[in-house]
């Protein structure tokens, strides 16, 4: 019995030393902003996208790397993520990144509808905006 308990002093201290290790590259990891451009990036989460989904863009942008830390994050936080265009400011933490996720802080684009407009000049500036998706390929028979 006195030759196990220098053992399990030992298997005790290196599983400390580990664990301090493993805690300390966990919070690196959520003090350390994502590598973003210095004006930030456009982030688009589509319906029925998960958050694994969504990191796996963000790795294949070089902006993460997916690993075993954004699960424990996640399972920390436990977030719902919401559908929508976010704005990733430079200096955007992973932390910061579920936060804006989960709040639905989306970008909000402005379109002006003139008061006199017919519907086709509606439409063809409805057409003309850039953001907007086309979904309506015909306007026969509107005046």
């Amino acid at each position: 019995m006195k030759r196990l308990w220098p053992v399990v002093l030992v298997l005790l201290l290196i599983t400390a030393a580990l664990a301090t290790g493993v805690w300390q590259q966990y919070r690196l990891f959520t003090n350390t902003p994502l590598e973003l451009d210095p004006q930030g990036m456009v982030l688009t989460v589509h319906a029925g996208d998960s958050l694994s989904a969504v990191l796996a863009r963000l790795e294949k942008q070089e902006v993460t790397r997916l690993d075993w830390r954004w699960r424990v994050l996640n399972r920390l936080h436990g977030v719902t993520i919401k559908t929508g265009e976010y704005l990733l400011p430079r200096g955007t933490t992973p932390p910061g990144l579920l936060d804006l996720l989960a709040s639905g802080k989306v970008i909000a684009y402005r379109f002006t509808i003139i008061e006199g407009w017919s519907v086709k000049q509606l439409y063809a500036a409805l057409a003309a905006d850039p953001v907007l998706k086309h979904t309506l390929t015909d306007i026969a028979g509107i005046e």
